[in-house]
């Protein structure tokens, strides 16, 4: 996981994360919406069911009077019946009353459904309501049906959610149900509100996102050119750290790098200068430097130091050769160094050979014997023209 996301820019990490806050809102929101909806049903159920209970109340009241003998049983459910027909709640909503065939006894709004079967009446979904009806009451005396039904007036079936009770000292069922088209509406007008809402938020989180992003990216992108510049030995490029956070430590930190790589060259170059100009003893203060790199300014002090060393012996020894003292020979340098120990050998060859010969030449000269001759074929310049005067002044004499 870690390896993807490293091949992944700063930017699209924090524009992934703004667009993973966004998926959270929206999940939140819908869970929210659902939860919503759920209260309302649950509350438009619980006010039907208590409606219903309420009618059933008044219908066992007028049973109560019968069985007191104050009514008779015809007498007591016509005036039953009367009493449910005229309730009313909300806006215009009723009861109904129908038996288990089921057949409908009494409907306030549709008298031409009195009296009739109910077993194939069905919604626009299918939903045979009044099926249900029975099935619930057979169940546990009463329960909650959802189907559309038209509003009191209207033609166009609604979505509605009743609650059927059984009376059963006389077999009747005894239902209302509350419209929830209002429902799904203040769902419809809470999604808009949370939509909008949403907007606000979104557009808020991805300017604040752009804006934290230009503030992560734009002092890396800094810190990256800096230390490619520095990679390629470009010293004197800006590096500008602005604020206190990490990314400003980050820049601060390649300054102070730059800064000591900057003194550095510049030592490397006065060393350079003074050495041109002579001044031999001249070094780095390898002190003023941390770390890493005052190893490295004594490096170079050592290096310049062994060079000014083997300068000093190579002079010493040709000045003691100059003076004819050939008895030591120069010291053996090692690798490329050999050709400096290879040429001072030469030299100090060459002086003996010569000297050999210059001494041949000079005891057969004492003995009288002047026909001898240099061999100055052996000898270049100087060392061929002295052997060569020699053995002019051999024929001469």
């Amino acid at each position: 996981m870690s390896n993807l996301l490293s091949r992944i820019r700063i930017s699209h990490k924090l524009g992934l994360l703004t667009l993973l806050g966004i998926l959270a809102v929206l999940v939140v929101m819908t869970f929210d919406l659902i939860g919503e909806r759920k209260t309302l049903m649950a509350e438009k159920e619980a006010a039907t069911r208590d409606l219903v209970q309420s009618a059933v109340s008044l219908v066992g009241h007028y049973h109560a009077r019968a069985e007191r003998g104050e009514l008779g049983e015809d007498e007591a459910r016509t005036a039953a019946m009367a009493a449910v027909k005229t309730l009313r709640f909300g806006n215009d909503d009723y009861f109904w009353i129908n038996d288990m065939q089921p057949r409908m006894l009494m409907h306030p709004f549709k008298p031409e459904m009195d009296g009739t079967d109910l077993s194939g009446f069905a919604d626009p979904n299918g939903v045979h309501l009044f099926v249900e009806a029975v099935a619930r009451v057979k169940e546990g005396g009463g329960g909650f049906i959802h189907y559309a039904w038209p509003k009191p007036g209207a033609d166009e079936p609604v979505a509605k959610v009743s609650y059927v009770q059984e009376f059963a000292p006389w077999g009747w069922i005894i239902g209302s149900g509350i419209y929830v088209d209002d429902v799904q509406a203040a769902v419809w007008a809470s999604l808009r509100a949370a939509l909008a809402k949403l907007a606000v938020v979104l557009a808020l989180l991805i300017a604040a996102s752009w804006a934290l992003a230009r503030s992560i990216t734009q002092p890396i992108g800094r810190a990256v050119d800096g230390a490619r510049a520095l990679a390629q030995g470009r010293l004197d490029g800006t590096l500008e750290a602005r604020g206190t956070d990490e990314t400003a430590r980050l820049l601060e930190s390649l300054q102070g790098i730059q800064h000591v790589l900057q003194r550095f060259s510049g030592a490397q170059a006065e060393i350079a200068r003074q050495h041109a100009d002579g001044a031999m003893s001249h070094r780095i203060p390898a002190a003023d430097f941390p770390g890493a790199y005052g190893t490295m300014a004594e490096g170079v002090n050592e290096l310049v130091q062994s060079h000014i060393d083997t300068n000093t012996a190579t002079i010493e020894f040709v000045g003691t050769y100059a003076r004819g003292d050939l008895s030591r020979d120069f010291e053996r340098l090692p690798g490329e160094k050999a050709k400096i120990t290879a040429a001072i050998d030469a030299v100090k060859q060459s002086m003996l050979d010569t000297n050999a010969e210059v001494r041949r030449l000079v005891e057969a000269a004492v003995a009288g014997d002047f026909s001898q001759r240099g061999d100055s074929a052996r000898f270049e310049f100087a060392y061929r023209e002295l052997i060569e005067n020699l053995n002019q002044l051999m024929s001469s004499a």
